[in-house]
């Protein structure tokens, strides 16, 4: 009768452990992600970067596109015909309502990019004693393709710089155009370039 009843409160001991360890399971919750608001706070910085990046894309090419419309009118010349060329295009092309897609509009910014350096780097050089002697700035050539010699250096006082007579505001007020164009098209392709890795870094944390 002893065996019996030791048995007997040993089994029920069992079960009320048994019981009272599967009430403790039933009970803890099992996280497997972040809170829900932090989730949402998550959805809701996604939402506010992608929205800045679309309002600064479209800034940036309606201040591009001003800069080339600008760099294209104030010294009339074939160089400056092709960033008058590039600023029609845009223009017609939005006209009719057609959106340029991203890539599109990248690959133009480089491409002018590059042009507005080689032309940059080619009116400084045309700033040489030496380019002005074999290409004077009165030779058809040269007004031809926008070189404007501004510079003046005598042969008698070599160390004393002066301008030519033929100058005027057109010719310093071209070259500040170039060069904001240029430092506008570089600033927009590293934000875009830096802003496309912050993207894929996020799609990458998420499907990770």
């Amino acid at each position: 009768g002893v065996e019996n009843s030791d048995t007997e409160s040993g089994e029920g001991y069992e079960t009320e452990a048994s019981s009272f360890d599967s009430s403790d399971e039933t009970t803890v919750p099992v996280q497997s992600g972040p809170p829900q608001f932090v989730q949402k706070l998550i959805m809701f910085a996604a939402g506010l970067r992608l929205l800045l990046s679309a309002i600064m894309n479209t800034a940036g090419k309606v201040v591009v596109t001003v800069l080339l419309g600008l760099a294209g009118i104030i010294l009339p010349s074939l160089t400056s015909g092709v960033y008058f060329g590039v600023f029609l295009g845009l223009v017609w092309w939005w006209i009719f309502s057609r959106s340029i897609s991203m890539l599109l509009f990248s690959c133009l910014c480089v491409m002018m990019a590059i042009f507005s350096g080689g032309h940059l780097l080619a009116l400084y050089l045309y700033q040489l004693p030496l380019s002005q002697q074999l290409v004077p700035p009165d030779d058809v050539y040269a007004r031809l393709f926008g070189m404007t010699g501004m510079i003046r250096i005598n042969s008698s006082q070599p160390h004393s710089l002066g301008l030519h007579p033929h100058v005027c505001w057109p010719d310093f007020v071209n070259p500040l155009v170039l060069l904001l164009l240029y430092f506008t098209l570089v600033a927009l392709l590293h934000k875009w370039v830096h802003i496309t890795e912050e993207v894929c870094e996020s799609v990458r944390g998420k499907c990770g």
